[in-house]
Formats: C-alpha cells, structure tokens, sequence
C-alpha cells in the first residue's frame, strides 16, 4: 500500500477501515501464498504443541556452529576477503544457526552476533517462502524471549527482525508476539519496556496499519493495548522510554489517526509537557511531532494550532541548536500547509527569536568559509553560490502545489542546513506572506543592533544584515525610508570592517537591494516604453478620428446642401399648386356670392306670397 493510499485508509471512518482490513486479512489467509508461508491457528488455546516440540528438539552442531561463527567474525573484521566471506555461508538450518546466535551467543562479541541478526533480517526478506514452518517456529520462538535482552545492541537487532517477520505473519499468524510485548510493555523491568517499544516502533515504520486491525482471540485492536501504555512513558523518569515512547507514536500518526484510541488533546497535552523535557532528545522528537501533525493531520489540528504554536514558539528559543532547528521546520511547514495568516499575531514574538536564531555560532561553516576565502580572490562561480547562499528559491519549479509541501526539504535546503539558514528561511517566507507588515517588528531592533559598534556584538549585526538581505526583494518599497541611511552610514563602512563574515554578508545583502533595484528600474523601463507604445497608439487613434470626423463633416455638409435643393424645388411645386387653387377659391365666392342672391330673392317671394294670404 502506497503512502497516499495509506493516507486515504487513515482518513476514512472507522468502522469502513476495520471492514477493510477484515476483508483484506480473510482474502490474504485463505490464499495458497499464505498457506504456505504461515503457521496456521493464532489463539492460545488453538495453538498445536508439535510445532513446540519441533522447536526445542533442535539442537545446533558444535562444529557447523563454530564455523558459521568464524565466516561472521571474518565479516566484521576489516580483511580483502570480506566480500566473500558470506559465500562460504551453505549450511542446512542456517536461519537455525543464526538466530541461536543472535539469542543465545553470550560467548561470542556482539559484532558476531548482530551480524547473524542482520543476515537473518536478509534471509527472511529475499526468501521467506522457503523457510520450513518448523524454522519458522524455532526462529520466532527464540526471538521472543530476546525482546528484553540486557544489550541494548541486541535488543536492537531482535526488533529488526521481529519487524520484518511481523510483515509476514502480523499478529493474526504470531500471536505470541502480542503476548509477549504486552508483557513487556506493562513491565517493571526497563529493558523489557525498552524493547517492546523498539519493536513497536519498527513495526510503525513499516506497516502501521496492521497494528489498527482485529485479531482472532483480541476483544480489541492491538493498538488500543499498546497507546495508552505508550502515553503514560510520556511521564515515565526514563528519558529512554520517553523518547522512544514519542517516536513510535510519530510513526504511527504519519500515516494512521490517533483517534479513537486517544483523544488529540490528551496527546498534545502530553507534548505540551515533554517539550520542557530535560532531555534536548525528547524536546527535538516533540518539535518534529507537531511538524508531522501539521502536515499530516491539518484538518485535525486546525483547532488546537494556538496552543501548538505557542508550544513551538518557546521551543524556538531553546539553548540546544537541534531542538531550536526542528522548532524552524515547524514554521516552514505551517506556511506551507497555507495557514501564514494565522502567523500574524505572533510575528512581535516570532521574528525576533528568528533573528536571534539567525547569529552565527563558532563551528559554524559559514564562519568557516569565509574566514579560509579571506586571503583568496573571488571566483565568477563563487559570487554565483553567494547570491544564493541563504535562500535558494527555485523560480522554474512550477509543477504544481505540491512543492509548497516539500518546501523545508527543497526549496530552503533544511535537511543539509543549520539553525541560521532554517532560520533565515522562514524570515523569507513570512515576508512572501506579510510583506511590509513585518517591518515595525522587524526594523527596531534591527536598527539598535546595528546601532553598537563594540567587536563583541560583531554577530549579532552580521545577523542583522542577513535578515536586511532576505527581505529586501518583498519589502524594498517599505525599507526606502531606512535605505539612504544605512547605506551611508552602516552597510558601506562592513564593507572594510575586519570580520570577514560580516564583509561577506554585508556584500549578499546589497546585492540582494542591488537586484531588486535593478528590477525595479527594468519595471520601470518596461513601463515607459509600455507608454510610449500606448502614446503612439493614441496619436494613430486620434489622426483616425480626425480624419473620420472630416469626412463626416463633409459628408453632412453635402446631405445639407442636398437637402435644401429639395426643399426648394418643393416649395416651387406647392406654389404651382396653389394657383389653381386659389382660381378655384376665387370661382367659388363668386358662385356664392350668386347663391346668396338668388336665396335672398327666395325669401322675399316667399314673405310676399304669406303676406297676400293674411290678407286674403
């Protein structure tokens, strides 16, 4: 199973994860691979005893013994033939003979010993299928009382090959094994505890899941049995057990939930605790812890990242550099998961433990460096690593979000670095994530530190100019104010100051403003040529729009000119048509004119004739 399809396992609900891993097992142990390559019932009481009786009637040979054992002490001594020593290695039962070595040879150095443990670690994985079941047997049962051994060598070796069987069989096939490291775990004897651990810390590096599934003969997943134990060594007075308790957990987490077995704030409630561990070990393991949760688990952790980051901001202070560096990747690895912004309120605190961090120690390889290049001239490849030398972006890495991931390991060279460049590195993401914000935190006591002038604070300003380098190409805008001066009076007298270091940092750091300087002036050139293309432009457009207007205008001018022709040939033709009219007009008034007349003359008749019939 791939690490993403683990990831994807983790993430799903409970009940579908057990299914899984139900359906998985019964398929695998019904297969004829697994009928040959495990013994089969798994509970106590279903457990055959031949194989038992098989186990202890073998007995090594003395002489076959003492030759496996010359061929093993040849191998470890330095000698031409080292190489072929392991050829010599053709006995019947040699897995017999190794592991009885590994377990019971207290006469022979442990060099001999782990020797037949790593050999035996090889055989199991190149070809466990040819291992007979009562090798099987006799290998696992000498195995199990060894967990415990007093040499923590030994102890070691057993679990690396308890790991490696465990991938074969789990606990449904060795259930003895689950017996045996409860026993342990729950013990009293401190290297029994500490054996357990380290096998269980093995088996979470290699197959986590399995310790999440249910076993025949179990009530519960192993790992309910195995956590709480493992969270009460939290506290335990042992810095072993504490440490190894922690790391086992880490594994596990990378790839499976802690929930239900163990609730986040009972874990981180733990942490919260070890971090102040007197031991820079545990503190270094519980720093690397919360980078894991951040990555692995972000949805999870969202809640409780307050009390994580305030955790991890007392740890970045640490006196140990290790524990102090592991505290950076933290920081990395927050920005890189996209919560920068939940950063902010915590940038008066942060930013000056990251300068701080920033100084230089005595063994350090930049010290170093600059001080054996002193009495030699610079070389054209040297200025190259130099302009490069704090934080190495990559800008042609554009695969995808993927990288953001990676960051801490890719981009700011984290692994390969020291506590200065991780620490310089995360100067340089927060000011990609805050820009000119960081300023007022920054810049006071940037500006003190390089207000002293005594040989004993020469570092300390050497840190200053680094932190003045790495946020020059996002804050060049916001640092204008502060430039002129500490370009005159700070930056250009280190250029002849007697530190070499601070000389060389002094010269990255203006390169860095040089840089964006120059950037800023191409940003400016491309600007004004922009505008003297976009002014071209306008003048065409404009020498266009004369043009068409003057057409425009002619064009109206004509349909003027046109239009009053029209009218007056119009008016010319109403005029013809109006004579007529007005003849008719003149014809019609004489008519009458005549009409009223001869009405009137009606009318008197008529008044004429009514008046004679009065009469009459």
């Amino acid at each position: 199973m791939s690490l993403e399809e683990r990831r994807r396992f983790c993430r799903a609900p409970p009940e579908q994860r057990r299914r899984f891993c139900r359906e998985l097992l019964a398929g695998w142990a019904s297969s004829p691979e697994r009928r040959r390559r495990v013994l089969v019932p798994l509970p106590p009481q279903l457990r055959p005893r031949r194989s038992s009786r098989l186990a202890s009637a073998w007995q090594p040979q003395e002489g076959v013994l003492r030759g496996i054992c010359a061929v093993l002490e040849a191998h470890v001594s330095p000698n031409p033939d080292q190489a072929r020593s392991w050829q010599q290695l053709h006995y019947p039962d040699l897995n017999n003979y190794l592991v009885f070595l590994l377990a019971r040879g207290q006469g022979c150095c442990f060099e001999v010993r782990q020797a037949a443990g790593l050999l035996l670690k090889n055989n199991v994985i190149a070809d466990s299928v040819s291992i007979p079941p009562s090798s099987q047997q006799y290998i696992k049962s000498e195995l199990l009382p060894c967990i415990g051994a007093t040499d923590r060598a030994i102890r070691s070796a057993v679990g690396t090959v308890i790991s490696v069987l465990f991938q074969i069989f789990q606990f449904a096939g060795w259930f003895e094994l689950f017996q045996a490291l409860e026993q342990c775990l729950y013990s009293d004897n401190l290297d029994q505890m500490e054996g357990a651990i380290d096998v269980l810390y093995k088996i979470c590096e290699d197959v986590p899941e399995q310790l999440d599934v249910d076993v025949p003969g179990l009530p519960k997943p192993p790992i309910d049995v195995f956590m709480p134990r493992m969270l009460q060594f939290f506290q335990s007075p042992h810095a072993s057990l504490r440490k190894l308790s922690l790391g086992c957990i880490n594994q596990y987490i990378l790839v499976m939930p802690l929930e239900p077995y163990v609730s986040i704030g009972q874990y981180l409630q733990g942490l919260s605790v070890l971090v102040k561990d007197p031991s820079a070990n545990v503190r270094k393991m519980v720093c690397s812890a919360s980078v894991q949760l951040i990555e692995t688990w972000r949805d999870v952790m969202e809640p409780h990242l307050k009390n994580i980051t305030e955790m991890i901001l007392k740890a970045s202070k640490d006196s140990d550099d290790e524990v102090a560096l592991e505290a950076c990747k933290f920081w990395l690895a927050y920005c890189n998961c996209g919560l920068t912004e939940g950063l902010r309120e915590f940038l008066p605190r942060l930013i000056p433990t990251l300068v701080s961090n920033m100084v230089c120690t005595d063994d350090d390889e930049s010290l170093t460096d600059a001080e054996e290049d002193e009495p030699f001239p610079d070389r054209d490849q040297d200025i190259d690593d130099d302009n490069e030398s704090f934080t190495d972006h990559d800008d042609d890495d554009d695969d995808d979000d993927e990288s953001l991931a990676d960051a801490e390991d890719d981009d700011y060279g984290v692994n390969a670095a020291n506590l200065r460049r991780c620490s310089a590195a995360v100067l340089d993401v927060l000011s990609n994530g805050f820009g000119e914000d960081i300023l007022p935190t920054l810049m006071p006591s940037i500006q003190e530190t390089l207000g002293r002038t005594d040989d004993e604070s020469w570092k300390e300003r050497e840190a200053a100019v680094l932190s003045l380098g790495v946020v020059a190409g996002v804050c060049l805008d916001g640092l204008y104010p502060y430039l002129q001066k500490m370009f005159a009076d700070v930056l250009f007298p280190y250029l002849d100051d007697k530190f070499p270091l601070l000389r060389d940092t002094t010269r990255w750091t203006l390169s860095q403003y040089c840089e964006s300087m120059v950037e800023e002036v191409d940003k400016l050139r491309a600007e004004l040529i922009k505008a003297d293309k976009l002014k071209e432009e306008a003048v065409a457009e404009l020498d266009r729009v004369k043009v068409e207007r003057k057409f425009l205008c002619d064009w109206l001018w004509s349909q003027v000119h046109s239009l009053k022709a029209s009218l007056a040939k119009r008016d010319d033709e109403a005029v013809a048509l109006k004579r007529p009219l007005e003849e008719r007009t003149d014809e019609s008034e004489g008519w009458k004119s005549r009409f009223e007349a001869v009405k009137r003359a009606c009318d008197e008749v008529a008044a004429e004739a009514a008046k004679r019939r009065r009469l009459d």
